[in-house]
């Protein structure tokens, strides 16, 4: 079971080691932190070559991926198809399956981009720092 989902830049910065994100990952010790598989995609895809990618691919062994599964497509379409009736405009489908994830599994969401995520009503969001 997951505690606390990251966002795809908070993988980033800890596979860079940035410091800051260093110390929250530190300070959430003992809490089991998953990404949607949405966020493994998005980290893999930015390896800029074959090395990095198998080290972010052991580097990202030691967090839970939480599967794209039919509740959860089904929260996103639902959503989506919600906006779209009202005529409103809606996140892209990367960051609406990943906060309809965090939503399904009634957990914050760790981002550095908060404002990507106001249109999801009720979702929490921290900002590590």
């Amino acid at each position: 079971m997951v505690d606390v989902l990251f966002d795809t830049n908070i993988f980033i910065y800890l596979f860079d080691g940035h410091p800051t994100y260093l110390h929250f990952l530190r300070t959430i010790a003992g809490k089991t932190v998953g990404m949607s598989i949405i966020t493994y995609m998005e980290v893999l895809i930015g390896a800029h070559d074959d090395s990095e990618e198998k080290d972010l691919r052991i580097f990202l062994d030691n967090f839970e991926v939480v599967p794209l599964s039919i509740p959860i497509a089904q929260e996103v379409a639902g959503w989506v198809r919600q906006k779209k009736r009202k005529g409103l405009r809606h996140p892209g489908a990367s960051d609406t399956i990943i906060a309809q994830t965090a939503l399904f599994l009634n957990v914050s969401l760790v981002t550095n981009n908060p404002k990507d995520f106001t249109a999801f009503t009720g979702l929490r969001t921290v900002v590590p720092g």
